[in-house]
């Protein structure tokens, strides 16, 4: 083979390899999807199998009997850190596991966890170095999980438990702050352009308490809808807690007390109610989500 012609086929190879990979990027993009489903069902096995020993009831930090500072029923520990850590202590899944295969955001790394920090003779039942700082900048904090789930204060709490319901959303890939669908916290959140999706629309799995996992592109799943007093069988933005009238929420008017679902990153937890402090994601320019 001549000079010529050894050109001519690198040339060529060239010209098929930058055709290809963009092809090969979508094709294992419209792949994350299937693998992540797949994650996200082991993560409700692992559910399951605390449930089973747990009364029916889905991991709560506040109700392990080795909880930190040794006071069960304590809800202030109900946030999504602890909550990740422990199903974590449980080997139940792995680190890798919570992190989607289409993760955007550079704070969003698995955990190097250290099952040696679990001490449950003095009170310690996860390993308190796992993080879910959404609201940090790369380099000052991690974020140790990619998937929100059912915000644990109001009459949400009666969803997280061992049910065959295939309406009720527990968990899954994170949207918009608050469900929002215009200006920058849609434009700007790195909750765009995953699985495949051009880079402003949004795709993403919900695990539900049966078991089932569904890959969505809207906010409003067909399934899920919620009634309370005034308001009648209404589709249901399952990543915004919207339903704030006095008649659905004791009389408070604080839409965190509703029952609607609320699927999110918590923070913590305040006042007398334990209503959730959700996590704003800092968006793609490094600003907070107004």
């Amino acid at each position: 083979m001549s000079r010529v012609e050894v050109l001519l086929l690198i040339v060529l190879l060239a010209v098929i390899a930058a055709v290809a990979w963009p092809l090969l990027q979508r094709r294992r993009q419209a792949g994350d999807p299937i693998a992540d489903a797949k994650d996200l069902t082991a993560l409700h096995a692992a559910f399951v199998q605390h449930a089973n020993g747990n009364g029916g009831t889905f991991p709560r930090p506040s109700e392990t009997t080795a909880a930190p500072g040794g006071s069960a029923s304590n809800r202030t520990l109900d946030t999504s850190a602890n909550l990740y850590s422990l199903v974590l202590a449980e080997r139940a899944v792995t680190p890798a596991m919570l992190i989607s295969r289409a993760e955007r955001n550079p704070v969003v790394a698995a955990a190097d966890y250290d099952f040696g920090r679990i001490d449950a003779a003095n009170g310690q039942a996860w390993d308190p170095g796992f993080r879910t700082d959404l609201d940090q900048l790369p380099g000052e904090g991690a974020c140790n999980s990619s998937y929100v789930h059912l915000a644990l204060c109001g009459e949400r709490l009666d969803h997280w438990r061992l049910t065959t319901d295939a309406t009720a959303p527990i968990f899954g890939d994170r949207a918009t702050y608050r469900g929002t669908r215009s200006g920058d916290r849609w434009r700007k959140s790195f909750t765009l352009g995953r699985h495949g999706q051009p880079d402003l629309l949004w795709g993403g799995n919900l695990a539900f308490a049966d078991g089932h996992i569904e890959f969505l592109t809207t906010f409003f799943p067909k399934s899920v809808t919620w009634a309370c007093g005034s308001i009648k069988p209404t589709k249901d933005n399952v990543f915004d807690c919207e339903f704030d009238q006095l008649d659905c929420t004791a009389g408070l008017g604080d839409a965190r007390t509703a029952g609607d679902f609320w699927l999110c990153m918590t923070k913590g937890l305040e006042g007398e109610r334990n209503l959730v402090v959700d996590y704003r994601e800092r968006l793609t320019d490094g600003s907070l989500p107004r």
